[in-house]
């Protein structure tokens, strides 16, 4: 699924929300608005809105780094517990007796008495 870029003016509406100089909504450090990145507070994979309203916040460059890595990871480990779940187990194939003989090249088979 392909995320939706923030645009300009919702970028500009969590900034005006949050003041000239903000603080970052993870570790609390004040940054001017040049280097504050906006960072969805529940992602979009998780369920989150693309509203600048409710689920857009100012963050820091290193707390969006860090929080997007913790996210892809959780999110990839996810998909392959899914992925792992809905493959069928065994190798699919049907178990049966075994032949109790051996064919000759002619095609005529050689039964062996137990």
């Amino acid at each position: 699924m392909k995320r939706p870029a923030i645009t300009a003016s919702q970028r500009l509406h969590v900034l005006k929300r949050f003041g000239a100089v903000v603080l970052c909504q993870i570790c609390g450090d004040a940054e001017y608005i040049a280097v504050v990145q906006i960072d969805h507070a529940l992602s979009l994979v998780d369920g989150g809105e693309h509203c600048a309203d409710t689920n857009l916040r100012p963050v820091c460059i290193p707390c969006h780094a860090a929080k997007s890595a913790r996210e892809h990871k959780n999110n990839a480990k996810t998909k392959r517990i899914a992925k792992k779940r809905a493959k069928p187990s065994g190798n699919g194939s049907i178990k049966s007796r075994p032949f109790q003989g051996s064919r000759k090249f002619n095609g005529e088979a050689n039964w062996r008495n137990k």
